[in-house]
């Protein structure tokens, strides 16, 4: 019985900090999403958050397919200047950043505007690059809403005006393992915090 108590206690303070994290996260960064290019504010810098461009069965992955898509509508609508395709490379040898490039191409977006950032293996990672080896003040995210979200809030921690435009959603209640990862992600999300304080002092 206290074997058993004590178990779900730890689950449910888990379920508590997740929920909190991202009650945070939420409340914080839903004004700066944009399901149109039109509301999107104008900056400098676009940066296209990295996924596998096949899936593990070899089918196309659309989370890729719809993000590269809304990277080339917002640089259409001319929201952008510059676009930043930021991923790692994969084991099954995928590079994420590399894929983002060749597909943004054949979609005819011109090579000159394009920016491969390789070490975006996690969002993170991104978000850190975009501060401090591109020096951006201002830039859009481009993702699916609950990924633009949390890179958002990352961003904005290290004061960047960041904003996201939302790709189209694949799930509409997200398979399990998303939704796992990114409630993980969510928690991780709050490292940012650490980082800044540290970078102060």
């Amino acid at each position: 019985m206290t074997i058993s108590l004590g178990f779900l206690a730890i689950v449910g303070l888990i379920g508590l900090v997740i929920a909190v994290c991202n009650t945070i996260i939420v409340a914080t960064t839903r004004k700066y999403t944009f399901n149109s290019p039109s509301s999107v504010p104008s900056t400098y810098w676009g940066i296209v958050l990295g996924t596998a461009p096949i899936r593990p069965d070899g089918k196309p992955n659309r989370y890729f397919v719809r993000r590269i898509r809304a990277a080339v509508e917002l640089f259409q609508a001319r929201k952008v200047e510059r676009i930043i395709v930021s991923g790692g490379s994969r084991l099954n040898g995928y590079d994420e950043a590399k894929a983002m490039r060749n597909s943004l191409e054949r979609k005819g977006i011109p090579a000159s505007v394009i920016v491969e950032d390789n070490g975006g293996q996690r969002t993170l990672l991104s978000v850190l690059a975009l501060k401090h080896r591109f020096g951006a003040d201002c830039a859009v995210f481009i993702s699916q809403r609950f990924h633009n979200e949390r890179a958002i809030f990352m961003a904005r921690q290290l004061g960047i005006e960041a904003y996201g435009y939302n790709a189209e959603d694949v799930h509409g209640g997200k398979a399990p393992i998303v939704m796992a990862r990114e409630w993980i992600g969510r928690v991780r999300a709050f490292e940012i915090l650490f980082l800044k304080q540290n970078h102060t002092h």
